[in-house]
């Protein structure tokens, strides 16, 4: 009930300087009781650095952007409305960032939004149209053959600093086996380490290694990079959270998770699965938890917050009811202040008391939540086990204008929400609701807002018959829509479906932040890892769906979930024992 599709996630992505905004939301506190109000837990940890930076969330319909990175101008937008309620006013905020992180990728879907919406000059429909993408022969990207290291399943997306190892352009891939992989510009492994025993197989199942599954994140400040280790043997003995220095793969800090609880609830690691993608914002690193497929034991949705320099200040939020997963791959998504995450059903499935599950949750920094109605969003169309929370949210704020939540799950349906109102509670989605797939979504969702529209690609998971109210007669596991919340009428419309020979999460890329978009996806393994992928990147003009190249050369044991990422002129797709590097 909490989750039913183990692997995990997908990479991350590109490149290109765009002026980026991050928009900002605090909400009035409505006085709800419902809910828990979290908890916290300090612990001492060993570390070096210090300082914490605000990393960019969105992207501007129609910017300029070369792929070398640089400044952008700076300015604000401030709106207000009343909250659902009526008794009280949210603002919402939007301040330009100074800069964006250029051809960086430190963490899932390269921004705190999780747009998924990267600029690259070489990515034209030109370059691409019928073509086969090719193998870079000048990138190895082989992670075999490292001394003491044995490679396994690769399920987290891999990133991408310009100055990590040794202060150089360095990749970083994980694995189920708790190994941790730096690799150059010309995909050689400069140095790998193992952050301890992983399990050989499934609390439920009897397959695959569970070890690092969520993409990790890195924070820019202090060269931080934090992620989750879980170590046992037949069952999760502990969950570790490292921060790992990018310049050397050194141990900062470390945190057993164990110590941490919310309101009397302890974090039972045994129990806790961690799948979603870890999230950096102002310096505080998010980490959330679910459970297992099969729903072995009395787990909780978990959301722990931790400085990423320090690991200090660790600070936890359960959900009430046991269950109610935390555990879509795209992980916690933020506006640049206020975070939110998407919960799985519930065990008891209440339908008159708030326990947590099926639900869309803000939280102020920490994370702290208010335990009001006015944050959170209780699913109505949710009854059993459609999780919600299968998918992780999207912050649109397309040119810092009325930013709004895009959440869609396993129960087929894509919700919009007004980030400056009240949540509601158990309430119509604010802005409006579409079921736009006949199957669940379990991948994670990319969006863009190109020359005044705003497309958000996702992808079914073989459950179902794919997409819902496809028009001109399409079908299939692919569903592009057009959100439009000023259009009160038909705030989510259906833009096309199609059928991808693979399963991964797409992305979507653009020349020079409005010419030549296109959505991507890989022809990966598919639900539960099954077969099915023709092991093959594609790429679909975005507004038609229409197929721009031919193909790719092959690529071997890419993942359900992982999408390509794309730095300077390159696309990159993680298999177990390989990263590879294609080039138009």
């Amino acid at each position: 009930m909490g989750w039913r599709d183990w692997s995990t996630f997908g990479p991350v992505a590109l490149l290109g300087a765009v002026a980026l905004y991050a928009c900002g939301s605090s909400s009035a506190k409505l006085g709800d009781d419902r809910g828990d109000g979290g908890g916290s837990s300090t612990t001492s940890n060993t570390t070096s650095h210090g300082s914490t930076t605000s990393q960019s969330s969105g992207q501007v319909s129609g910017s300029n952007a070369s792929t070398s990175g640089g400044s952008s101008t700076s300015g604000s937008k401030t709106s207000t409305g009343a909250s659902s309620s009526g008794s009280g006013v949210a603002s919402s905020t939007c301040t330009a960032a100074s800069t964006d992180s250029g051809t960086a990728v430190l963490m899932y879907h390269k921004h705190i939004n999780r747009d998924g919406f990267y600029i690259d000059n070489a990515l034209t429909k030109t370059a691409l149209q019928g073509k086969t993408l090719h193998l870079d022969t000048t990138f190895s990207g082989s992670l075999s053959g490292v001394a003491g290291i044995t490679p396994s399943e690769v399920r987290a997306s891999p990133l991408y600093s310009p100055t990590g190892y040794g202060g150089n352009p360095t990749f970083y891939v994980v694995d189920e086996s708790n190994n941790v992989y730096a690799l150059s510009a010309t995909g050689a492994v400069l140095k790998a380490v193992n952050l301890g025993s992983s399990l050989t197989r499934e609390p439920c199942v009897t397959t695959t290694h569970v070890g690092i599954r969520g993409t990790p994140a890195i924070d820019p400040a202090s060269g931080i990079m934090v992620l989750d280790a879980a170590t046992g043997t037949m069952s999760v003995s502990k969950h570790t959270l490292y921060g790992i220095k990018i310049s050397d793969l050194s141990t900062a800090w470390s945190l057993d998770v164990s110590t941490v609880s919310s309101s009397g609830t302890s974090f039972a690691a045994s129990n806790e699965n961690q799948r979603s993608a870890v999230l950096i914002v102002n310096g505080t690193a998010y980490v959330s938890y679910g459970g297992f497929i099969g729903d072995c034991g009395d787990y909780h949705g978990w959301v722990v917050g931790v400085s990423a320099a320090t690991g200090t200040g660790a600070k936890a939020w359960a959900t009430p009811s046991v269950e109610a997963g935390i555990w879509g791959p795209g992980g916690p998504a933020s506006d640049g202040t206020m975070i939110y995450v998407a919960t799985g059903n519930p065990q008891n499935m209440s339908t008159t008391t708030w326990e947590g599950g099926f639900s869309l949750v803000r939280f102020a920094a920490g994370p702290t939540f208010s335990g009001s109605a006015n944050d959170y969003f209780w699913a109505t169309n949710d009854t059993g086990d459609e999780d919600l929370g299968g998918s992780a949210p999207l912050l649109v704020n397309a040119n810092c204008t009325n930013p709004y939540i895009v959440q869609v799950g396993k129960d087929g349906t894509e919700y919009l929400l007004d980030t400056s109102k009240s949540l509601g509670g158990r309430v119509s989605p604010s802005l409006g609701s579409l079921a736009v797939m006949n199957d669940e979504i379990t991948t994670a969702p990319a969006w863009a807002s190109i020359s005044g529209t705003t497309y958000v690609a996702m992808m079914g998971n073989q459950a179902g018959s794919g997409g819902a109210n496809c028009p001109n007669g399409t079908s299939g596991e692919m569903v592009v829509t057009t959100a439009d919340p000023s259009n009160t009428a038909k705030p989510i419309a259906m833009g096309w479906c199609g059928t991808p020979p693979g399963f991964g999460a797409p992305i979507i890329t653009t020349s020079d932040g409005t010419k030549d978009a296109l959505v991507w996806v890989a022809g990966a393994l598919g639900r539960n890892d099954a077969a099915g992928g023709d092991k093959q990147l594609h790429a679909y003009d975005l507004a038609s769906g229409a197929v721009v190249n031919s193909g790719s050369d092959p690529f071997a044991n890419v993942r359900h979930f992982t999408s390509p990422i794309v730095v300077s002129g390159r696309i990159f797709v993680a298999g177990d024992t390989q990263l590879y590097a294609y080039k138009p």
